[in-house]
Order: C-alpha cells, then structure tokens, then sequence
C-alpha cells in the first residue's frame, strides 16, 4: 500500500503528461492481471459457513453510498435544498436502515454488525474512514492546488507529491522494529494524529506561495501515513478468526475507499462554497459560475472567463488559497476525529485462539483394509497367521 501512495501520483503524471489521461485508466488492466495471477497463489482460508454472495447487503449498501456522494456532489449546484438533493439523502437514509435489516437477519452477511460491539473494530472502522475522507481525499485537492494554481504540469505536481508518498513506503519498513512492540492501538492513533499535524501545518498558504510552502506538512503527512497504515491492517484482521478475515478485510476496505469518495465530495462542495464567497466582490451575481470555472480550471480558466481582467484574476487567485485553508482545517478535524476513536482500541478485542477455544480442524484419517502379518518374521509351518487392519 505504501508502494502504491508512493509510486502513484508519480506514474500517474508521467502517463496524463506523455500518453493523456485516458491512460490512468489503462494502467490499471495489466496490475490487475497481475495481481489476479498472484492472489491465485495464496493459500486460502476458507469459512465453511459461507455458502452464497450476499446480494441485498452488496445492492443496498452500494445504492446507499452511492446516492450519498452524489447527493454531495450536486449539492452546490442544485442547491442543498433542492428536491433531488433531498431525494438522493433520503434514499440513502432509507437503503442504510434497509441494509442494516438485511445484515441481521442472514447468518453469515456481507457485513458482521455484531462486530461493532468490539470497541477495536469500531476504533480502526472510524480511524480507516477519517484517514480515507481527511488525508487521502485531500491528494485531489492538492494536485489541483499544484496544477490549476500554481500552474505545474501533471508529472511535476506528481514529483512535488514525493515528499508525502515517499514515507509512506519508507516509513513503515523503518519502524517496524519499534511498532511491534507498542499496542497496535497506540501506533495508529499517533499516526494519525501526526498526520493531522501535518494537514495544519498546510494552512497558511497564501495568493503568493509557492509549493515549498506545502513541504513542512507534506514530510509530516507522510511519516503519519506510514505510522498509520500497517496499524489499520493489524487492527482490522486481528480482531476477527482466520475464516472471517476476508470479510473483515473487505469492510476494512470499503471503509477507506468510501472515505475516499465521500471525503472528495464533501470537500468539493466546501471548495466550490469557498470560491463563490471568495469571487463574489469581483464577479458578484456570476460568482457562481466563476466558481465553478476556477474549480474546474484554476487561475487558467479564470483569465479566459474574465477576458484577462487583472481584478477577477486576482481575485480568484486569493479565493483559491483562501479555500485550500478551509479544506485543510476540515481535512484536519476529520483525521484527528479518526486519531480519538483510535484509542478505543484495546488488547483484549483481538481475536485469541486460546481464548475463544479455537481448535485447528485434523484432516480425517482414511482407513483402509490392509493385510499384514501381526509378527514381523515369517510364520513356521506349525504357526497360525493372524493379520490385523492399520490406518494409512
């Protein structure tokens, strides 16, 4: 995973700058092929209970989400009080609770509620969520700050990223010695809590800045990135026996992942509210649209749209870094929520083999009929053969 953060925005910028964004698309069909090869490798533990897909938990928990992060992406644009809005909320309020009824009534679900009553499981749930929505999501936000504002081409805003990615690869191979020692708990709950630092220590930049300015926060962000990540995956299987690890593997996951997409939406609303307050001295009634023109484009699109009005472009220039402030303030709060609920993680929640009187299954001893003299020398002429049956 550290690999991926570090190698990511990197190879992404060399395809978008050399071959087009369609290529960040592409790339992805030989490392899944490739992946594919290596999961058929591993050696599987299986849950001899599980017998079927859960289809209505699959449907009304990605009907749920979906409806949510759309609901959010729309939302400055048809307004929060807009009927389809309202729609799209309720509709997710109403396929969570349906999804919630589905889980609990089959035996083996696509999501194990009774989990939650492991403070562990809720801890690692809510920190892999806020790390998802607070830090992951903010990389959108930063390679548009990097690109749209300060004007730098996809790969040079992928090299700026490297002293983020960077320890996030190295991080973890360095202090694991020292990880192992402290209380899985304790390490993620630091990690984030370091990587929220980092996210304030983004705050501050200005009309004028430079992407230096970004580097004190990136270092930060990334050394917490790495502190956080393998405390995640401990976490989110120790907690459950060996035949439920993909499960909770997968919820572990969709917990990051739908912090990712929902995080990116919430704080595109945020961005574009900011631009529009910030833009509405010098556009007044078309903030709106400017807003959306220097989301979009950045500082490019705002000279176009304004016919290379110095006031507009000066303006969207400062409303662009006033609202990255905003963004990495929320982006802080969310990681350092995540940071708190961390610490709920105890010792005691982790799955034990003695514990829960676990037996590890013998393979069956087939019998079979097998005629052997019951003395080892040959029997005289005088002597009764008898023959007896042996396992094999």
């Amino acid at each position: 995973m550290g690999g991926a953060v570090a190698i990511g925005p990197l190879v992404g910028g060399a395809l978008t700058t050399d071959f087009g964004w369609q290529w960040i698309f592409y790339v992805n069909v030989p490392v899944g092929f490739v992946t594919l090869l290596l999961s058929m490798r591993m050696t599987n533990v299986r849950d001899p209970n599980a017998t079927r897909l859960d289809w209505r938990g699959l449907v009304t928990f990605s009907g749920a989400l979906l409806l949510c992060v759309l609901a959010l992406t729309r939302g400055n644009d048809d307004g929060w009080a807009s009927r389809d809005v309202l729609s799209m909320f309720s509709g997710a309020a109403v396929l969570l609770v349906a999804f919630v009824v589905v889980e609990l009534r089959q035996s083996r679900p696509l999501f194990d509620l009774s989990l939650f009553r492991k403070p562990a499981f809720t801890g690692v749930s809510v920190a892999t969520f806020a790390i998802g929505a607070g830090m992951f999501a903010m990389l959108t936000y930063l390679t548009l700050y990097l690109q749209n504002d300060l004007g730098s081409t996809p790969l040079q805003g992928g090299m700026r990223l490297l002293p983020l990615t960077l320890p996030a690869f190295v991080v973890p191979l360095v202090s694991h010695p020292l990880t192992e020692r402290v209380p899985a708990g304790f390490a993620l709950a630091v990690g984030l809590a370091v990587c929220g630092g980092g996210m304030l220590l983004f705050r501050g930049v200005t009309a004028t800045s430079g992407w230096t300015a970004l580097l004190p926060g990136l270092l930060v962000c990334g050394v917490g990135v790495g502190l956080a990540n393998p405390a995640i995956a401990k976490i989110a299987l120790g907690v459950v026996p060996p035949q439920r690890s993909g499960m909770a593997s997968g919820l572990n996951n969709t917990f990051r992942v739908g912090g990712v997409a929902t995080g990116i939406a919430a704080i595109g609303a945020l961005f574009q509210n900011r631009l529009e307050v910030g833009l509405h001295a010098a556009a007044g009634p078309g903030a709106p649209a400017l807003a959306r023109v220097v989301a979009a484009s950045g500082i490019q699109g705002a000279t176009m749209a304004s016919d290379g009005n110095a006031a507009v472009v000066g303006a969207a220039r400062g409303a662009f870094a006033s609202a990255m402030n905003e963004l990495f303030l929320m982006g802080a709060i969310a990681v350092f929520v995540g940071a708190l609920f961390a610490a709920m993680v105890r010792r005691k929640d982790f799955w034990s083999r003695r514990r829960a009187g676990y037996v590890a299954p013998r393979p069956p001893v087939e019998t079979e009929l097998v005629l052997e003299p019951a003395y080892a020398r040959q029997p005289q002429a005088d002597q009764e053969v008898t023959w007896s049956t042996s396992p094999r």
